[in-house]
């Protein structure tokens, strides 16, 4: 018989921590998926153990999936150095993390030991801290990705050895020129589809008259507690003032809150002059691309996933970026979108400028056009289909031909 002309592929697709790690994952897993026939490809999902976000990848195509005991390393951006040592609770959280971290590293080495992948995706996320190093130890290849506009922890530590350096843009990250790929950010195709047909299904779909203006409020999955007062806050000064428009009294809120401030987020309503009728309070959806279809304004913490999605959908948006965030991350993607002039960026206690940009936005189709086609500039198409390419080049997959599929079954018949 002859060599065999197939190979089959295992790719292990690693992060957690929040949904802006693990969706991306989801939508390489499916480029994948796509381009490998399925008895030639495993895709293995690797995250920590307790985390929130597994149902995400909740796919026939996800082979397997791995958790491991991460933990995370507690740090709060702006904090001056006197608070960061006196902060004994924290203190107390991130020596009890070490030792789930030490933990977890011992686990991804067996994993990686006993069921060696051609090559490792680590999107973000303490998860990928204890799998990049195992890696790096078991010289497996490995590639690292930044969807924000400077590297996260995880990623600074883990970066040395990685094969590649994925980027979203192409800006000043401290990797080597020759190990940097600008790729973007991985989303589902859908929301580069999405266009005024599609809003009106989506409507329909959740209930919304067609013709209302409607606002979708966002702080990711894990929610945004700051950030739920402020947009409660303003939409009741809109509520009631004396120079709402007409837009905004048939204004119609989706609020996705996550699931730990939903209770929390009803509650706020409930103390405002706001109609229940036209509040829709939501704890979690795996069907993001509805909600986001169903908009004419988002209003959104400034995280790199959900900038990209926003950016394919072409939507007017306001960011409140998290300014307490580990690394000022949301700072310096807020600043890139303002510099573009491609979303209204207000700070999170700015209830005045919060409810200034509500109301430009909702009393103007042609301002909320301009920001839409403005952020859509900064949208890079088929980034999971060219992440998912990489990766099988830098695993050696040779896919197999329709001519050496003939051989083998010649040969074997002979």
């Amino acid at each position: 018989m002859s060599k065999q002309a197939k190979k089959k592929v295992s790719v292990y697709l690693v992060g957690g921590g929040s949904g802006g790690h693990v969706s991306p994952l989801r939508s390489i897993a499916e480029s994948l998926h796509h381009s490998v026939p399925e008895d030639s490809l495993s895709i293995t999902f690797v995250c920590e153990k307790g985390g929130a976000f597994d149902e995400l990848m909740d796919a026939p195509y996800i082979t397997h999936k791995k958790k491991i005991s991460a933990g995370k390393f507690r740090r709060y951006h702006g904090d001056s150095f006197f608070s960061h040592i006196t902060d004994v609770k924290t203190i107390l959280l991130n020596a009890r993390d070490l030792l789930k971290f030490l933990y977890g590293c011992l686990q991804a080495f067996f994993l990686l030991l006993l069921k060696r992948p051609d090559v490792i995706f680590l999107k973000g996320g303490f998860v990928c801290v204890p799998i990049g190093w195992a890696a790096r130890i078991l010289r497996v290849a490995y590639v690292t990705h930044d969807s924000d506009a400077v590297p996260g922890l995880a990623n600074r530590l883990t970066a040395k050895g990685a094969k590649k350096n994925f980027v979203a843009i192409d800006a000043a990250y401290p990797y080597p020129e020759d190990k940097k790929v600008v790729t973007g950010v991985p989303i589902k195709e859908e929301f580069s589809r999405l266009n005024d047909e599609t809003k009106q299904t989506s409507r329909e779909k959740l209930g919304l008259p067609k013709d209302s203006l409607v606002v979708l409020v966002t702080g990711g999955g894990l929610g945004a507690q700051g950030m739920n007062v402020s947009v409660v806050k303003a939409l009741q000064s809109i509520a009631t003032s004396n120079d709402s428009t007409a837009s905004t009294r048939d204004m119609y809120v989706l609020h996705l809150t996550g699931k730990a401030l939903y209770e929390g987020t009803l509650d706020l309503y409930e103390g405002t002059d706001l109609d229940p009728q036209k509040i829709k309070v939501i704890d979690f959806t795996t069907d993001m691309i509805s909600y986001v279809d169903a908009a004419d304004i988002v209003i959104s913490r400034a995280g790199a996933t959900a900038i990209a999605e926003l950016a394919a959908a072409k939507k007017a948006c306001i960011f409140i970026p998290g300014a307490h965030l580990t690394g000022g991350q949301q700072i310096h993607n807020a600043s890139i979108l303002d510099a573009h002039k491609s979303a209204i960026i207000v700070p999170e206690q700015d209830i005045e400028g919060l409810v200034s940009a509500v109301v430009s936005l909702s009393s103007d189709e042609n301002l909320r056009g301009q920001y839409g086609s403005k952020i859509a500039e900064l949208a890079v198409a088929d980034s999971a289909s060219k992440i998912a390419s990489l990766l099988l080049s830098i695993a050696h997959y040779t896919p197999v031909s329709t001519h050496d599929s003939k051989d083998s079954t010649q040969e074997t018949k002979n």
